[in-house]
């Protein structure tokens, strides 16, 4: 007797698009489940919904909207970079704490933003949840270009403990030694104020017409062939114009109280009136290096409390 035929197969579940319907805006904003690493989106199809805002960076084209739940007393970093050889799109990060209405306010505020470097270079923006429950929070991908249509982008975002707490040195003479790669949770209050212009250069300036703000000083080593990243991320809740530089050691090379145009910095950034400045390091010297880092600010009124985050690579 013959043998019957197998049963027929049936086709595999059509794929959805890159949008999936939503992630356009923060009303309509992407869940993500963390950890997340290396996942490949796209903001191509999207619209222009958001443009600037205090402590906003690169907010001028489409962008994808992501939403995050942050535990009470943990912090979230999220970082984006985009295809290198896709020169016309060059991502950049903002973090938005909602609800979703926080997202149109006039005027917006992002709690940390980056929009550093190249299309390949990645950007980090960080956000503690000090408070007692869990905070939802809003991981906007956007871009510099007004005429960019958007483009791929790998996104990465993770969970850890909020920051331990260190507290910033007066002068470069007497520092706080940072003690390692990490997250640092630190204030410029009560802090005198000791450098009123860093110099000249690529040293970030500060308003020398309107300057009596207070200076935190910070050392750390630079390996050999190593990257220094260092970046400063003013308060979401009291936000302020913090102006940061990298002094290569010894103290005298932090100039003194008042203008000096002698300085010379090895690296400053002063890019957004509140959120996170960022300055990069590589030590190609041959042996280990100090440095200072210099955490000012802008006018008088600029005083507060920050995050500083360290890297080495």
């Amino acid at each position: 007797t013959a043998g019957t035929g197998g049963t027929a197969g049936t086709g595999g579940t059509a794929g959805t698009g890159g949008l999936s319907g939503g992630g356009d805006t923060c009303e309509t904003a992407t869940a993500l489940t963390l950890p997340v690493s290396g996942r490949v989106e796209t903001s191509v199809g999207s619209m222009n919904d958001y443009d600037a805002g205090m402590g906003c960076t690169g907010m001028a084209g489409p962008e994808r909207v992501f939403s995050v739940q942050v535990p009470a007393g943990q912090a979230l970093t999220a970082s984006v970079f985009g295809n290198i050889n896709d020169a016309g799109f060059d991502p950049s990060i903002n973090l938005i704490v909602g609800p979703a209405a926080q997202c149109n306010a006039m005027p917006r505020v992002c709690a940390a933003g980056d929009d550093t470097g190249a299309p390949g270079t990645v950007n980090t923006a960080r956000y503690t949840n000090s408070g007692s429950s869990a905070q939802q929070v809003f991981v906007v991908i956007d871009t510099f270009s007004a005429s960019s249509a958007g483009g791929e982008f790998n996104l990465s975002a993770s969970f850890s403990a909020g920051p331990m707490p260190l507290t910033a040195g007066d002068t470069c003479a007497a520092p706080t030694v940072v003690p390692g790669p990490g997250t640092y949770s630190s204030t410029v209050v009560g802090l005198a104020n000791n450098y009123a212009n860093p110099g000249a250069g690529v040293c970030a300036t500060v308003d020398t017409t309107a300057n009596a703000a207070p200076d935190g000083v910070f050392q750390i080593s630079v390996p050999n062939g190593q990257t220094l990243t260092a970046a400063v991320t003013t308060s979401s809740a009291s936000p302020w114009d913090a102006v940061i530089n990298l002094i290569e050691s010894p103290a005298a090379n932090c100039a003194t109280a008042g203008v000096d145009a002698g300085t010379a910095c090895l690296a400053g950034a002063d890019g957004v009136v509140t959120g996170t400045e960022t300055v990069t390091y590589m030590n190609s010297s041959g042996s280990a290096k100090t440095v200072f880092l210099v955490v000012d600010g802008y006018e008088t009124t600029d005083t507060g409390p920050f995050e500083l985050s360290v890297q080495l690579q």
